[in-house]
């Protein structure tokens, strides 16, 4: 069997969906860590204090909101739609809570002086929060399309590739700005 066939094969036992998110996964890791980056590199010429606490907080929240995700795909997989759509909202909640927290946290700092064009900080957690927000927007219009039976398990387990890529992405984030 020659290259192109096995990989045709390949891409039949992923799935296309699986796939486009695996790639766009990869591509939106390389704009990630090139933010990461940049930020070591400017970091010296204006830091921002983040309040460990929040960002404690934040992370419980998003982590379990990839645990609500991940029982909301082993309920799919058990065509337990109500339970699948109880766990997907949850992930919504926390998404929304992450989104509410982070936003009071950019308010409290902005007015103690702090600038958005001034600092990385606010660049990197910018970045995070679209995902984040594309994300709940994304499992919103999922969820809907789930309780009319519009779309399948394997739409599911596509849309928890990329929370928990964010989770993932918070984790290094929280990391290198928080602690």
């Amino acid at each position: 069997m020659d290259l192109l066939a096995r990989c045709a094969v390949r891409v039949e036992l992923i799935g296309h969906k699986k796939l486009g998110m695996y790639f766009f996964v990869a591509s939106d890791t390389m704009t990630f860590g090139a933010l990461i980056v940049a930020y070591h590199y400017v970091q010296s010429a204006v830091s921002v204090p983040a309040s460990s606490r929040v960002g404690l907080l934040m992370t419980i929240i998003l982590l379990s909101s990839s645990i609500t995700m991940w029982n909301a795909v082993k309920a799919g997989k058990r065509d337990n739609t109500g339970a699948a759509t109880r766990y997907v909202v949850l992930t919504i909640i926390g998404g929304l809570a992450f989104l509410i927290l982070h936003l009071s946290e950019w308010r409290g700092l902005i007015e103690q002086g702090f600038r958005l064009n001034r600092s990385p900080f606010f660049t990197l957690t910018g970045f995070h929060m679209a995902h984040v927000a594309a994300g709940v927007l994304y499992l919103t219009f999922l969820t809907q399309r789930f309780i009319t039976a519009r779309c399948s398990t394997g739409d599911l387990e596509v849309s928890a590739i990329y929370w928990y890529f964010v989770d993932v992405v918070w984790i290094f984030l929280f990391a290198l700005l928080y602690l």
